[in-house]
């Protein structure tokens, strides 16, 4: 569930983007013991964390900051800033 997610990247100081098919996430999430299912990554990059983050499982939610998402598979919540994801954590 959603409402247990943690932000592994703070809490464990996993830099997902260095590391090729998410392995790094993968193993954070092993760690705070919780599936990537269970997990919402929160990024700006469209290439790297959100496409690297849903390949695992991870939700998504891709902060726009004015700019509109170009790929094709897009993220499951966009926002503008940061400060949106308390309701919408509140939701799970």
């Amino acid at each position: 569930m959603l409402a247990k997610s943690r932000t592994i990247q703070n809490t464990l100081g996993v830099d997902f983007r260095a590391c090729d098919n998410y392995k790094n996430g993968i193993e954070a999430a092993k760690k705070i013991e919780l599936p990537c299912e269970e997990i919402l990554f929160v990024g700006d990059t469209a290439e790297t964390d959100i496409i690297g983050a849903k390949s695992v499982g991870m939700k998504t939610a891709w902060i726009k900051m004015g700019r509109d998402y170009s790929l094709q598979d897009k993220p499951d919540i966009e926002i503008d800033h940061v400060k949106e994801l308390g309701p919408i954590l509140n939701l799970f």
